[in-house]
């Protein structure tokens, strides 16, 4: 705000008033404040003013003006005599006291001038009074003449007026040195003036740039916040009106001002988003959002724009309330239809349950080739009365099977194998009621679960054995009383444990790796992994990018597909028959430091320095040229003098669900056949052998998410079922499971028909028995190279001891390599009778003892 003219007018009284300054400076300020008063604001005119005044009252101070200084009143001789009558040093009055004169001392010289004029006039005047101004007749004595008294005299006088003279020239010429002194001193003074003056002129011109450039600073701040402001408020902040208020010192109102827009706006913007978002995506919200920049800080607008969209919202209830009616409506009438459908059906299957037929053909293929048993291809075969031998192998009789011409008749007798919900439920009926009939009992469970693994074993027999085992039953107690006795004490598995990232990779590697070795997965890894649905998008986003892990990268090295393609963007199309045998050889040379090489020519003996079991779950052997490797090993083992130490068979779950069950020697399939025998069975039908049979549970997560969840529980009817991530895995087959089964999950239950086997004895742990001082010690035996590589890793991720029983094919002579077995290995002294070929000479001294 500028100077009023009050203001003005009190300036300049107060001006008037001061003394400390001259007419001229007063004359110079009142000019000042008749031009500058609207110039500036208040302030800045104050500040102006005052140190103009400080500069001329200074000036005046230097000059020796002021105010108070008055003109010489009444008879002063000189102008250097001031108005208290006092005169200066130097004065032409020598009786006045006072300062000294700037012209320096020359009263002395003034003063004796004064007296010499006045004695002239003296002296005129007596020679006036004789007539004569020349000589003047002075003779005292009368005698007439006076001319050289004259004389004398006026050689004294002017003796004394040339002394006089002397030393007036010699005070004028000290006077004159003063007064230079004086004026030196004086333009001293007033260059010093001028200095300061100058300082104060740079002083204010750096002041008034500095004060420019924090004026302009705070122009660019207002204008960036200006700026970031919606269009609709752009305009009432123009430049103009913010260096206006720069200038005029309002810089922080007008900040402020411009923050409370800002804040309106946001508020506006989040109000309108609210609503907006309870909006379906469309035109109408995108035409609302297009609008938002232009309303928001505009309280009138923002309103009007909020009414459109709870209008809208109204709009939107109304036919979501009348699409809920209709549909509520429609379900009735499903409802209505479905009961009268069911009600259809329920007649139709009034007296009995039927078992479920499958028409597609490619489930059809899956079933063959990945779960029917060798019983139930054989009596397929037999019925479509194609060419076969009871010696033809699994593979060979399943493409037999499937090259049949009529597919209808194919169809009708896969259905026919398939074990409907009626049969299940008879077979566990019939199982379940022969527990009460085990004996030396140890635990109330442990007949439940034996029951449960004799109904898996009920079907997995063709149509005509199970309908047979379910008329009569013949051997099935004196079975299920010989697995009882020989299962091991055991509590439930339950595995949680924390992986990393790169373990939960190699896991679904492993997983890809089997599917191409058995045939059943064709594409990329990539591929593959992109389209399974045995993952959720949650657990594939935990999978390292690139699939760049240690083991991954080892087992790329072995340049598995042809041409040295990486394996990584390989299909099945790129691997060369007998691949596999490198990943053997991989495993063979890692554990070449550890591993016991074993030849099973001939019968061996292991000992060790602790009593033990060991018992191998066989998964696969070579058989093409009747090794049978692991399984003779197990059979043609002695005991060795004064050792405990045994050799058995093991059983679990693994591989009961094993598709490739039939192919192992003295395994599951041994027990299976046995239940078709229609005589009884010997004592020792079951010698070599031992069941660990319960529910398992691993979880395997990374972070809290978990990645790999394997479970088999038995039910209470004793039927036993096994999931992986919450999908089920076919154990047996059954005609409603084989019916709505997809791509994927036949081929998790085809994986895990061997990875179960692996997974299970990985988690087992030694168990020692608490009736003898024998410990129980768990191997997992393969000819699979894709099985014992998944064992191997599985362990290794799970830091468990590996245990691993790996055979050779022929050529390499057969041979099996055993790692882990903490005992020694040796030929039987004598040649034991061979169960496998019956060659040998039978011996029943005491090292061949069968353990219990």
């Amino acid at each position: 705000m500028s100077l009023s003219n009050q203001d003005a007018n009190q300036l300049r009284t107060r001006l008037e008033r001061n003394s400390n300054l001259s007419i001229k400076s007063k004359t110079n300020l009142n000019s000042f404040i008749e031009k500058k008063k609207n110039a500036f604001d208040r302030s800045t005119f104050m500040q102006q003013y005052n140190a103009r005044m400080r500069n001329l009252r200074n000036r005046d101070a230097s000059l020796g003006i002021n105010s108070k200084r008055k003109r010489s009143r009444g008879n002063l001789n000189s102008a250097m005599e001031n108005s208290n009558g006092y005169a200066s040093n130097g004065s032409v009055n020598p009786g006045k006291r006072g300062r000294s004169s700037p012209r320096g001392p020359l009263s002395a010289v003034s003063g004796a001038s004064n007296t010499s004029n006045n004695e002239n006039v003296s002296m005129n005047r007596s020679n006036n009074d004789n007539g004569y101004g020349g000589f003047s007749s002075n003779n005292e004595n009368g005698n007439g003449y006076g001319g050289f008294s004259n004389n004398e005299n006026n050689l004294e006088r002017n003796t004394k007026r040339r002394k006089n003279n002397s030393q007036a020239q010699a005070a004028t010429n000290k006077a004159a040195a003063n007064n230079a002194r004086r004026k030196a001193v004086a333009n001293a003074k007033k260059k010093a003036i001028l200095a300061r003056q100058q300082v104060n002129v740079k002083t204010n011109a750096n002041a008034k740039a500095a004060a420019n450039a924090k004026a302009k600073e705070n122009y660019n701040k207002l204008r960036i916040k200006r700026n970031s402001l919606p269009r609709g408020l752009y305009n009432i902040f123009s430049n103009t009106i913010l260096q206006n208020a720069v200038k005029q010192g309002r810089y922080q109102n007008m900040n402020t001002q411009i923050n409370s827009k800002i804040k309106l706006a946001n508020n506006n913007e989040r109000r309108i988003k609210i609503q907006l978002n309870k909006i379906p995506i469309g035109n109408f919200r995108r035409n609302v959002q297009s609008k938002i920049n232009n309303v928001r800080g505009n309280n009138s607008k923002t309103t009007a724009l909020l009414q459109q969209i709870n209008t809208e919202q109204k709009k939107i209830n109304a036919n979501a309330k009348a699409k809920a009616a209709a549909a509520t409506q429609a379900a009735k009438n499903a409802n209505a239809n479905a009961a009268r459908a069911r009600a259809n059906a329920n007649a139709a299957i009034a007296n009995a349950r039927v078992n479920v037929k499958i028409n597609n053909l490619a489930n059809i293929r899956d079933v063959v080739t990945l779960m029917l048993s060798k019983d139930q291809l054989i009596e397929i075969a037999k019925n479509l009365k194609v060419s076969y031998t009871k010696s033809n192998k699994v593979p060979k009789l399943k493409d037999t099977i499937l090259k049949h011409n009529n597919k209808n008749d194919l169809i009708k007798e896969v259905n026919n194998q398939l074990v409907g919900d009626a049969e299940s439920k008879k077979i566990a009926e019939k199982v379940n009621s022969y527990i009460s009939g085990i004996r030396n009992i140890k635990s109330k469970t442990r007949p439940n679960y034996t029951a449960s693994l004799v109904i898996l074993y009920i079907k997995d027999l063709s149509k005509v054995a199970r309908t047979k085992v379910i008329t009569n039953g013949r051997n099935l107690l004196q079975l299920m009383n010989g697995i009882n006795s020989r299962t091991i004490s055991n509590n439930n598995i339950k595995k949680e444990e924390q992986i990393s990232n790169e373990e939960f990779t190699d896991l679904v590697f492993i997983m890809w790796l089997d599917g191409v070795h058995d045939n059943y997965i064709t594409k990329t890894l990539d591929t593959w992994f992109n389209e399974t649905t045995l993952f959720s998008d949650t657990q594939k986003k935990l999978v390292v990018k690139g699939w760049n892990t240690p083991f991954i990268q080892i087992i790329n090295s072995l340049k598995l597909p042809k041409g040295n393609k990486n394996i990584l963007t390989s299909s099945l199309s790129n691997f060369s028959s007998g691949w596999e045998k490198d990943v053997k050889t991989y495993l063979t040379e890692k554990y070449k430091n550890d591993a016991i090489p074993i030849s099973t020519s001939l019968a061996q003996q292991v000992t060790s320095s602790i009593p033990q079991n060991i018992n191998i779950g066989v998964d696969q052997e070579y058989t093409d040229n009747n090794e049978n490797s692991i399984t003779r090993f197990i059979q043609d083992h002695t005991r060795a003098t004064n050792s405990k130490t045994d050799v058995n068979t093991l059983i679990t779950y693994g591989q009961a669900f094993d598709p490739g069950r039939s192919m192992v020697s003295r395994g599951v399939h041994e027990d299976i056949e046995k239940l078709t025998l229609d005589k009884l069975l010997n004592k020792k039908f079951i010698s070599k052998k031992k069941y660990y049979l319960c529910d398992m549970k691993i979880d395997l997560k990374v972070g809290n998410t978990s990645v790999f969840k394997l479970q088999v529980q038995k039910d209470f009817s004793n039927n036993v079922n096994a999931s992986f991530n919450n999908k089920k895995i076919l154990t047996g087959i059954s005609a409603r499971q084989a019916k709505n089964a997809n791509g994927d999950i036949i081929a998790v239950s085809k994986y895990f028909g061997d990875a179960l086997q692996y997974y299970s004895l990985a988690v087992m742990d030694n168990r020692k028995r608490t009736e003898s001082p024998k410990t129980e010690r768990f191997f997992f035996g393969s000819g699979d190279s894709m099985a014992l590589l998944g064992y191997d890793r599985v362990c290794e991720i799970l830091k468990k001891s590996i245990r691993m029983v790996i055979d050779f094919p022929e050529k390499y002579g057969p041979k099996i390599h055993v790692v882990g077995l903490n005992g020694t290995v040796r030929n039987t002294p004598q040649p034991a009778y061979s169960t496998m070929t019956g060659a040998g000479v039978q011996n029943n001294n005491r090292n061949n003892a069968i353990s219990k």
